[in-house]
């Protein structure tokens, strides 16, 4: 199922995938699997259907399936609320819970004098986006340190100064941290707060940044660096080239 699946065959994917349900009902696998099928062919009623199956067989790691799913339909405050609560059975989060274990993850509890330490999860983008919430979980009190990707340790410090960024296990290490959250799970925290309302996303932070400074420009391109004071946009048509659906989502 999965080859088949790879090489866009979904049809005979789906036959596959129906058959290991069949023989083992139970399989998460194939559940995640047959969801990947539809949802590739956009056939969101089947989509629904498999995924609900898979929850109902006690599978969390098809509660974040269902996540997108809710998240891209929500409207009103349950559905959000539930929409991000299925978001945290996502497999970043559960893997850092287990490593984090001797610190307590942070449940809106009051964060003046306390620290919280923030761990950026996925990709570049995914991680830009969630930052937005960085600054209404500063304004709550307590000090935050964000652990971040190398790749984007001077960007953040650009735009929160007043945060600590760090890029290593070691540099955590001998922190003290009263709490811990992933940045995936700021919507759904600040949302239960009233800080940001469900459904908005915060405004981007104003401060001022140097792209020039943040990413030096390699020798062979700067002939195409603008020397007229002129804005020059430049649009990347492709994502991680390790991402295994890079064919949807690349230009």
């Amino acid at each position: 199922g999965t080859a088949l699946d790879n090489l866009e065959r979904f049809g005979e994917a789906e036959q596959q995938y129906l058959m290991a349900l069949a023989l083992e009902p139970d399989s998460v696998l194939a559940h995640i699997g047959l969801a990947s099928v539809y949802e590739q062919q956009q056939r969101w009623d089947d989509y629904s259907l498999i995924i609900e199956a898979g929850v109902n067989l006690g599978h969390n790691a098809l509660r974040f399936g269902r996540a997108l799913r809710r998240l891209s339909t929500a409207e009103t405050r349950e559905e959000w609320i539930a929409a991000w609560e299925d978001y945290d059975c996502r497999d970043d989060r559960n893997i850092r819970a287990e490593k984090l274990g001797h610190i307590p993850e942070w449940q809106c509890q009051p964060l003046d004098g306390k620290t919280i330490l923030v761990l950026s999860e996925q990709g570049f983008g995914d991680q830009i986006m969630f930052s937005r919430y960085f600054g209404p979980l500063a304004e709550l009190g307590g000090s935050v340190i964000v652990y971040t990707r190398p790749e984007l340790a001077r960007f953040f410090h650009r735009l929160y100064p007043d945060m600590q960024i760090v890029t290593s296990d070691r540099e955590v290490a001998p922190m003290h941290a009263d709490y811990w959250i992933g940045s995936g799970s700021l919507p759904l925290t600040l949302g239960m707060k009233g800080k940001v309302p469900f459904g908005a996303m915060p405004a981007a932070c104003s401060a001022s940044v140097d792209p020039m400074a943040l990413f030096p420009v390699p020798d062979r391109l700067r002939g195409l660096v603008a020397n007229d004071g002129k804005l020059r946009v430049g649009l990347a048509w492709r994502g991680n080239a390790a991402f295994n659906r890079k064919k949807y989502r690349d230009l």
